[in-house]
């Protein structure tokens, strides 16, 4: 019996350093950095032109013609000759929010109430 209550006490513990790192667990890149950062080949986080003709739109609902030249150039505002994510802003979104799984999991799994615990134990 003492075991059990040092086991399931133990558990507690866990579970109480758990939960907050599983609400810090899924933070998500904003839609037009995380595309950026897909197709950034050199990480300098931008999109030269040869980045952008190579650009795959992945997992984002884009509302630009990726990859065409003439969208580029009417994208980089600041005329030099790269695209950030400032540029991009509001023009990007996920086809599926990157902590929607997990949220899921979360949601359909919610971890057991201490008093849920108690009430088994004979």
């Amino acid at each position: 019996m003492m075991k059990q209550h040092r086991v399931l006490g133990l558990g507690m513990v866990f579970a109480a350093l758990l939960i907050p790192a599983t609400a810090a667990a899924c933070r998500q890149m904003p839609p037009e950095a995380a595309l950026i950062a897909r197709n950034d080949g050199n990480q300098d986080r931008r999109l030269s032109r040869a980045e952008w003709r190579r650009a795959a739109v992945g997992d984002f609902f884009v509302a630009f013609r990726l990859g065409d030249a003439a969208e580029f150039a009417r994208l980089d505002q600041n005329r030099d000759g790269y695209l950030n994510a400032e540029e991009l802003a509001d023009q990007v979104r996920y086809r599926r929010e990157p902590c929607a799984d997990w949220q899921d999991i979360i949601r359909l799994h919610p971890m057991p109430s201490p008093e849920t615990h108690e009430s088994h134990t004979p």
